[in-house]
């Protein structure tokens, strides 16, 4: 999955829209940083982002 906040602010992003795609994944890690974080509720993306996230 791929994530990018071209915004001067962070952003929220409401994962209910992504059920399909996440396909029951509840955990990712983002594998530019590393950083492993929660797929079950929303998920915040620092302004001028990308990700590039690995369903788990």
């Amino acid at each position: 999955m791929v994530i990018l906040n071209n915004n001067e602010t962070e952003q929220t992003l409401d994962l209910k829209h992504f059920v399909e795609s996440l396909k029951g994944s509840t955990k990712g890690k983002d594998i530019i940083s590393g950083k492993e974080f929660s797929l079950q509720n929303n998920l915040t993306i620092p302004a001028k982002t990308s990700m590039v996230i690995e369903l788990k």
